[in-house]
């Protein structure tokens, strides 16, 4: 399953690869530009991919309430019924390095060599995302791909690179993605408890051929 979540960038307190240039370019570069922070006004920028899911203690979150303050700034989660008051939203994916913690107070027999970084942001992504800013075509959300889990419930897919997989927003389809998409319908309807001695596919075929 997909699941709709926000991308934000914002200015980095630390070396990136990723940084706006004078005229408000993005780039990304396997080299610091540290000539260009200096003396050209250039600065660090990093990706945050926030979701709207309940945020726990310890999480990495970026706060949009200026009632609570730290509006703005990536920081982590001290008190988890305060953050989903609202205005709170919580990091699933950076370009930043951000360790995760946990509260070890609520585990049994686990040690703290089991704290890991957060998910990172594909360079694939990465450099599409720099592509598009740079036509004034700034993303603002993505699909995330998510899978429900028997303990820890839906959670974001992490590959092995340790990178979520991202798509698009799509606006626009072909007509043999849309006739994919009814097919899909029909057939999870009937799954999902539709009458299966109702004959769908006659009637949908008809439809399509007559609309598409």
């Amino acid at each position: 399953m997909f699941k709709k979540c926000k991308i934000v960038m914002l200015p980095a307190n630390n070396k990136s690869f990723l940084f706006t240039k004078s005229h408000n370019d993005l780039e990304f570069n396997i080299i610091n530009p540290i000539h260009g922070i200096n003396h050209l006004g250039w600065k660090y920028q990093h990706l945050y991919i926030l979701s709207d899911e309940k945020i726990n203690k310890y999480d990495w979150m970026i706060n949009t309430n200026i009632e609570y303050g730290c509006k703005g700034l990536p920081v982590q989660a001290a008190n988890s019924d305060l953050v989903n008051a609202g205005g709170c939203y919580k990091i699933i994916a950076t370009t930043n390095i951000f360790k995760i913690s946990f509260d070890f107070s609520l585990l049994i027999n686990v040690t703290k060599s089991l704290a890991d970084l957060l998910p990172s942001i594909s360079q694939s992504f990465i450099d599409h995302y720099v592509s598009e800013y740079n036509k004034e075509n700034k993303i603002e959300e993505v699909m995330v791909e998510y899978v429900e889990m028997a303990i820890s419930g839906i959670v974001p897919v992490i590959k092995d690179d340790n990178t979520i997989n991202i798509k698009l927003i799509k606006d626009s389809w072909n007509r043999e993605e849309v006739i994919h998409l009814i097919l899909k319908y029909e057939s999870d309807m009937e799954y999902f408890g539709r009458d299966h001695y109702y004959n769908i596919e006659v009637g949908t075929n008809k439809w399509i051929e007559t609309n598409l």
